[in-house]
């Protein structure tokens, strides 16, 4: 188990962070591929956001959103950053497309 992994279990353990902030962490610090932030969301059975699956290609997630409010694809998330760069920073490029189809400004 990593350095990172340990700590984050740590603070699990005593209760300073909950399961959705520790698979957050990881995402958005980039920390960790998509595909480890996949298994971390499974294994921790962590809350998925939009942000999250907008960065680990999960279009399935991002489309009914976004069909469904269309202004989502302007919505502030961690940092302050919109979907479109999380899909970017993930490589997904099927959602970073569907994304800019929608009007999102490509960065």
């Amino acid at each position: 188990m990593s350095g990172f992994w340990r700590c984050c279990r740590e603070l699990f353990q005593r209760r300073r962070v909950d399961r959705e902030s520790v698979v957050e962490l990881e995402q958005h610090v980039a920390l960790a591929a998509a595909d480890k932030v996949r298994a971390g969301v499974e294994e921790r059975e962590a809350r998925l956001d939009l942000f999250c699956a907008a960065m680990m290609g999960m279009l399935d997630v991002v489309r009914p959103v976004v069909d469904a409010y269309p202004g989502a694809i302007d919505w502030l998330g961690p940092h302050r950053i919109q979907l479109l760069p999380h899909a970017v920073a993930g490589e997904a490029d099927d959602v970073a497309d569907f994304l800019r189809s929608r009007g999102a400004a490509s960065i």
